[in-house]
């Protein structure tokens, strides 16, 4: 199954990543890295899509970490 995380500011793509999900050897790690520019009042949203009827979806524990660069 491919599966497909996207990373969105302000309603326009910053990052399309895709990786393949297997139901026998999963779950495992995957990490995904974008740096871009937000500035006060921007807003990040992040969406995960399956090409399978099968149900891919974040568990309770995972996170999303957002830092500031100085």
């Amino acid at each position: 199954v491919t599966q497909i995380l996207t990373i969105r500011k302000d309603g326009s793509d910053v990052l399309a990543a895709s990786s393949r999900v297997h139901s026998s050897v999963d779950p495992v790690e995957r990490s995904y890295l974008c740096v871009t520019n937000v500035t006060s009042g921007s807003y990040i949203d992040v969406t995960y899509e399956s090409d399978s009827s099968t149900a891919i979806q974040v568990k309770a524990g995972s996170t999303l970490l957002v830092e500031r660069l100085a």
